[in-house]
Order: C-alpha cells, then sequence, then structure tokens
C-alpha cells in the first residue's frame, strides 16, 4: 500500500466508460488505492497504462461478471493485496446492454424502429438470461465473494451501478426498447435491498449514473462520463449506513423504484 491508512476501492468494470472513469478520477487523490478489475486485464491498455504511472496505488485484475470462478480468484486476490484493512467500496460497474450472438451490444448500433428493438413483446430468451446474468446474478455473487473483505474495513459500502431505466415508477421511457435491461436492472434493486438485509454491517446502495456520453450511453447522451462518475464517487464518499437499500442517482436525489 502507498499510505498507511488509504482508502481502497474495488471497480468491477474498470477497462472503459464509467468504470475507467472512476479509476481516473480516484488516482488524483494519493490517499486512494484502487483495485481495477476487468475480463480481459492483457487488452486493457489504457487501464495498464494507469497502472503503470500509479506507484503501485492501482492493482489491474481479471473478473468476468458472467463467470463464478473468475470472480472467486479476483476476491483471494483483492484479500492478499489488502490484507486486513480490507476493501472500503465495492463499486460494480460491469454490465451489458443487451446479447448478440453472446455479446455485450453497442446502444449507438441499436436500430430506430422500435419494432425492430428489444421491447417485451420482442425479447428473446437469449436477451434475458445475458441481462440477468450479467446484471443480477454477476453483482449477487461479486458482494457474496468480496463481503468478508469488506467487513474488515472502515466504510463497509457496496455501489451498484445501476439505472432509472429499472424503476418501476419511471417505466414509460421515451424509448420503448432494452426491456430486458430495464428488467434486470429492476431485478438488481432488489437485489440491492435483499444483499442489505443480508449484510447488515454493510451499507448497500444502487446508484443511477445519468445518461452518459459512453459505449453503451451514446454519444448523444446528456453528460460528460466525467460528470456523471464525480457524483457517484461524492454521492458515495457521503454514505451513511441508514442509507443501506436506497437507490440514488448521481446528484445524492432519491430514485423511486
Amino acid at each position: 500500500m502507498a499510505n498507511a491508512n488509504p482508502t481502497v476501492w474495488f471497480i468491477a468494470g474498470a477497462k472503459r466508460g464509467v468504470g475507467f472513469e472512476m479509476v481516473s478520477q480516484l488516482l488524483q487523490s494519493p490517499f486512494n488505492v484502487v483495485i481495477g478489475a476487468c475480463r480481459t486485464p492483457a487488452n486493457a491498455n489504457a487501464l495498464n497504462t494507469l497502472a503503470g504511472a500509479s506507484q503501485n496505488r492501482l492493482h489491474v485484475l481479471a473478473l468476468d461478471i458472467t463467470d463464478a470462478a473468475t470472480i472467486t480468484a479476483a476476491a483471494a486476490q483483492s484479500e492478499a493485496l489488502v490484507g486486513n484493512a480490507g476493501v472500503d467500496h465495492l463499486v460494480n460497474n460491469a454490465a451489458v446492454l443487451k446479447a448478440r450472438r453472446h455479446r455485450s451490444f453497442d446502444a449507438r448500433r441499436l436500430p430506430q424502429n422500435p419494432g425492430d428493438n428489444d421491447t417485451a413483446a420482442t425479447m428473446t430468451a437469449e436477451d434475458m438470461m445475458a441481462a440477468f446474468q450479467a446484471n443480477v446474478v454477476g453483482p449477487a455473487l461479486i458482494a457474496q465473494a468480496l463481503s468478508p473483505v469488506l467487513a474488515r474495513s472502515g466504510r463497509k459500502a457496496i455501489v451498484k451501478i445501476s439505472s432509472s431505466m429499472g424503476s418501476v415508477a419511471a417505466r414509460h421511457f421515451p424509448d420503448n426498447y432494452k426491456a430486458s435491461y430495464a428488467i434486470s436492472k429492476a431485478a438488481l434493486t432488489m437485489l440491492t435491498g435483499k444483499l442489505a438485509d443480508a449484510y447488515p454491517d454493510l451499507t448497500v446502495i444502487s446508484m443511477c449514473p445519468g445518461w452518459l456520453q459512453t459505449d453503451m450511453g451514446g454519444s448523444g447522451a446528456a453528460f460528460p462520463v466525467s460528470t456523471g462518475v464525480e457524483g457517484i464517487l461524492n454521492v458515495t464518499r457521503e454514505l451513511k449506513h441508514d442509507d443501506s437499500g436506497s437507490f440514488f442517482d448521481f446528484t445524492g436525489k432519491r430514485v423511486p423504484w
């Protein structure tokens, strides 16, 4: 560890987008140590460049949210890195929008005709299974695997990056597609509540980062990724234990669900 009492962050899905920006912003403070997890570290060139310049404050690990074995291995590696200090914040950012030939789908390539999109009337079993595996099952297993390491820390916080598209109260979203994604994010909110009950010593929340200019959000999104990430980090740092089980947006406002 670079400092005697660093704040330790575990970021799942750190290779690009929200996760990469989060790592970048966290490294601006010498008091943060970051474990950045992604599916293929060998191909994470920008993340590895950050690690090389981080003075041992960024550790890049392999983690595939659809592979339980890699989740278990990443938790064990994290425990070896931090020892008794524990992990203060787990941010589960990794997710998929929609399956296409068993690969994550880029929102910018979505067809414009709503009839061709992933609606409740047209979604396939593949779409549903891919969304739930990545957006619900993966986050559940990551929380389980890292809970002992989180329990030894000072903050003990789990932040699950979700979306207001998963809010039943806001289900009349302007775009009628992405049904599999929205349904899985609604399930993630329930998972957050169940994890808060199962781990009463931890603080577990869901967080909507806003519509951000990433590969998933597209170049026409409302906010640059830096704005959403700054908000996520600010809200996370200010969390209180009484917030456990809640759903926030990146401004700190509670999201109805």
